[in-house]
């Protein structure tokens, strides 16, 4: 018998309960519940203390917040050994969603390497550490200047507007610098040139001038401190968010040219319009727009030297455009097809080529060419929220390297294939997300390509060529006619025949002609044996001609015996014009060869003169029905 079950143990029971309040948490609060839970504090240990620190907002661009934040950092440590490593706080929503930039360098020195580092779950706090240029003690002291671009963080208030309304923003922040250290003395400048509408002006001092705000400055403020930054202004120019800009670049080693395409997704993020759209009124208040915040030209920054510009949308090409040169810069002005107001898009495209030499250079030492190119182009003032670039590298290129100043998200090899391609271009994608600017910095690629590299495309083309005319030759000689047209076979039978007709006549005509030219000699010359040898030779030769018409007559028969019957009379009499043109040329030799050796009679000479006037109507009458039958069997 089998034993009783036992009944599961206390342990057994209790682990069984977390795992249902796991799964009932994870359920009725979601995973940011969860991560609460599992939420770490962070405490930087305070090794440093800011000794001074001015930081500044700048609120020029409409949907782009910058930020410069100039510190002097002192040491605190009195140990003596000294801390090397300086941390900045944000916001983890801010770090997360709209921190789009972030350097930092020292005042009289260098740039210093930033590095994303620990999250204070409890407080959402984000850390990035700084390696500075050597460790700080107490009495040591450093003046870093900090730099912060911000995207998403100004926003629209109202949120929708009239036609010819003002846009109004609203922008919220930290009065303070939101750090992990002390600050012994610091102030925050807000530079705004455009009407206030209203502002917190708290904690004090606040002070206003023209174009900028003062916040402090502050003494002793300790860290980690905030303090509600409120300001609501004016301002017409439009919030311009790219959803995706796939900027996509092609390597010509041949043609010597850098193409280059744009494709946009752009969005007006500003203050919707409100209401319907009305032409009429956006023709009749033209002067008025620059005070909306309406879209009517974007203008795009291209290389100096561009060329072959060109601006397409879904539709297909937009002529509104304009493209100029310039010594240090090409501008491309675009035109869309309709105006852009707030919560409207815009797609297309647009792309240019450029001279390979201003971006391409060789390394004669290491043989590899290396390739700097900015990673986004020229429209200024755009959020673009992904940017995707792809590199399509030259046909046969190896050993290839991306160096970037900053981090992607991510980096992709591929190969692209276009016309005759038979390896494919090898292609570099690079994907980061919350570009703004200041990432408008060259990227540098190394690669390697030999000479024999070079030749692929050309060997490509001539082989794709020489296959062509072969397949053509190929086709023009195969049947591919499942049943044969008879029709059609007797056509092609009987168009052997006129052709071997028409060879067989050429070369007759040739013939004749050869023996009356011997036949004129003789009467100047009377040699009369090297005429008789020419006659031979071309009696032999035009029988021959005759055998193969006889043999065309008998292979006729079968497909068309009317035509053999009309080859054959054309052989007849060709056979009775040779005998005539003998019969005439005998009585010739014959009378001035023996005949003149005996004296010629009046009446003989006057006979034969009578006969060869007969025989040359016959011969005229002979030619003419042979003319006329060879034109019937003949091509």
């Amino acid at each position: 018998m089998n034993s009783p079950r036992q009944p599961p143990g206390p342990l057994l029971l209790a682990f069984a309960v977390v795992l249902s309040l796991i799964f009932c948490v994870q359920h009725a609060w979601g995973q940011p519940a969860l991560n609460a839970l599992n939420a770490v504090s962070i405490t930087i240990p305070e090794d440093f203390v800011n000794l001074n620190l001015h930081r500044v907002l700048n609120l020029a661009s409409p949907g782009i917040v910058r930020e410069e934040t100039t510190v002097v950092v002192g040491g605190t440590r009195k140990d003596g050994s000294g801390e090397q490593h300086y941390y900045l706080g944000f916001k983890e929503e801010v770090a997360d969603a709209s921190l789009a930039f972030l350097e930092v360098k020292e005042k009289k020195g260098g740039q210093l390497e930033v590095t994303k580092s620990k999250l204070d779950g409890k407080k959402s706090i984000q850390y990035y550490k700084v390696e500075l240029a050597k460790p700080l003690k107490e009495g040591d002291e450093v003046t870093v200047v900090i730099t912060a671009t911000y995207t998403h963080l100004v926003k629209a208030f109202p949120k929708e507007i009239p036609q010819l309304g003002k846009q109004m923003l609203e922008f919220r922040d930290n009065v303070y610098f939101f750090s992990p250290y002390k600050s012994e003395k610091q102030k925050t400048t807000l530079k705004i040139s455009s009407e206030i509408v209203s502002l917190r002006e708290e904690p004090h001092p606040v002070t206003r001038s023209q174009g900028a705000i003062v916040y402090g400055p502050y003494t002793d403020v300790a860290p980690l401190s905030y303090a509600q930054l409120y300001v609501h202004y004016v301002n017409s120019k439009a919030i311009l968010v790219a959803k995706t800009l796939h900027r996509k670049m092609e390597i010509s080693h041949w043609g010597g040219q850098l193409a280059v395409q744009e494709d946009y997704e752009l969005h007006h993020n500003g203050a919707k319009l409100k209401g319907q759209f009305s032409r009429t009124d956006f023709t009749v208040t033209q002067r008025m727009h620059d005070h909306t915040n309406v879209v009517k030209l974007l203008t795009v920054t291209l290389p100096p030297k561009a060329h072959n510009p060109f601006f397409r949308d879904i539709i297909g090409n937009v002529s509104t455009s304009r493209f100029r040169n310039e010594r240090s810069r090409s501008v491309l002005e675009l035109r869309p097809r309709y105006p852009l107001y707030g919560g409207w898009k815009y797609t297309w495209h647009h792309g240019y080529h450029v001279p390979l030499d201003g971006f391409l250079k060789k390394n004669q030492k290491a043989g590899q060419y290396v390739l700097r190119v900015p990673f986004i182009g020229g429209l200024p003032d755009v959020t673009i929220e992904k940017a995707i670039v792809s590199i399509a590298l030259p046909e046969g290129a190896t050993n290839i390297k991306v160096s970037t100043p900053f981090s992607l998200d991510k980096l992709t090899n591929t190969t692209t294939y276009t016309y005759l391609d038979t390896l494919g271009h090898p292609t570099v994608i690079l994907e980061k997300r919350n570009v703004v600017d200041e990432y408008a910095v060259p990227i540098t690629i190394t690669y390697d390509y030999s000479s024999v590299s070079l030749l692929q495309k050309p060997l490509a083309v001539s082989v794709a060529i020489l296959l062509l005319f072969a397949l053509s030759a190929l086709y023009t000689r195969l049947d591919l006619a499942i049943i044969k047209d008879p029709k059609v076979e007797i056509a092609a039978k009987l168009d052997v025949h006129r052709r071997v007709v028409q060879q067989v006549a050429v070369e007759e005509k040739r013939l004749l002609g050869k023996l009356v030219a011997a036949f004129d000699t003789f009467r100047s010359t009377k040699e009369v044996e090297n005429y008789k040898e020419i006659l031979l030779q071309v009696e032999n030769a035009v029988k021959s001609g005759w055998a193969k018409l006889s043999e065309t007559a008998r292979s006729a028969d079968v497909t068309d015996a009317s035509y053999a019957e009309r080859v054959r009379k054309l052989q007849q009499l060709k056979s009775e014009r040779l005998n005539k043109m003998k019969t005439i040329q005998s009585e010739i030799v014959q009378f001035l060869t023996v005949d003149a050796k005996d004296g010629i009679e009046r009446s003989k000479k006057k006979a034969i003169m009578e006969s060869m006037d007969k025989h040359e109507v016959e011969m005229k009458q002979l030619d003419a029905q042979i003319d006329a039958l060879a034109k019937s069997v003949g091509r």
